[in-house]
């Protein structure tokens, strides 16, 4: 769990922090427990969606490197965001944009 005074700096230090904490209220703990084993997914099911992935250099929370490391040779197409972890927020109108490209829109 990430210390309440250093979220905004984990998780969107690319945003004012007045915007943080608008939207603080919706932000809710995540379980680190699935972080912790491997999944196993069998081609039959999980391969038949095509998958990708959007990469956030500047994430403080999940470093690039880890990043990487959990879509390598998975994913059909890599995109790429400088941005915190949530670009939502910090890149809503770039997000959109590969959001409507995978679409294929």
């Amino acid at each position: 769990m990430v210390k309440e005074a250093e979220m905004h700096n984990v998780f969107v230090h690319d945003i004012p922090l007045e915007a943080f904490e608008a939207a603080k209220p919706s932000i809710i703990p995540e379980p680190v427990a699935p972080l912790g084993y491997e999944l196993e997914i069998t081609d039959k099911n999980f391969g038949m969606l095509p998958k990708y992935y959007i990469e956030c250099t500047e994430d403080r929370a999940i470093p690039i490197a880890v990043q990487r490391s959990m879509y390598q040779g998975k994913v059909e197409k890599v995109f790429s965001l400088n941005t915190s972890q949530t670009p939502n927020f910090s890149q809503p109108g770039e997000l959109a944009k590969i959001l409507l490209e995978i679409a294929g829109l």
